[in-house]
């Protein structure tokens, strides 16, 4: 089971995206409200996956990204936005983002982003470690909800 913790300053949203992870599988740990507060929480726990908004009031989503992938490199980043295009996929690869998804998340997707935290996690069980450096997957415009990128 893929322990997650769920950032976006929608509280309605939260709640839809919990219910999304829990019924494909992954177990909800924590669900907050900004990038800062997801930052504190991660000082305290650890998860496998932090699935994030991207548009968020006080810190973007890619900017917390990058901000996980320093401090916590063993913990994957999904960004969740509205936008598709290829300044938006630049910046996730450059802050360490894993998946890219598209609003509205779908079920399959996001099965796929859990299947993908889990074979990172035993991957790096399996080497002793829990620093990544298989590398990431590669994110290209276009292909968000699409197939799965790990």
């Amino acid at each position: 089971m893929v322990d997650t913790l769920i950032v976006d300053d929608t509280p309605e949203t939260r709640i839809v995206l919990s219910l999304l992870v829990e019924h494909a599988g992954g177990r909800v740990l924590g669900a907050v409200g900004s990038a800062r507060e997801a930052l504190l929480w991660l000082e305290a726990q650890s998860v496998d996956l932090v699935l994030t908004d991207f548009q968020m009031p006080g810190m973007s989503g890619d900017v917390l990204a990058a901000k996980i992938r320093e401090a916590w490199p063993a913990t994957r980043v999904a960004l969740i936005s509205v936008l598709d295009d290829a300044a938006l996929f630049a910046k996730s690869r450059a802050a360490g983002v894993d998946w890219l998804l598209a609003k509205p998340v779908l079920l399959e997707t996001l099965e796929q982003v859990l299947r993908g935290a889990a074979l990172h996690r035993s991957r790096a069980a399996a080497r002793g470690t829990t620093v990544c450096d298989a590398g990431r997957p590669a994110l290209e415009p276009g292909n968000a909800n699409r197939g799965p990128l790990v």
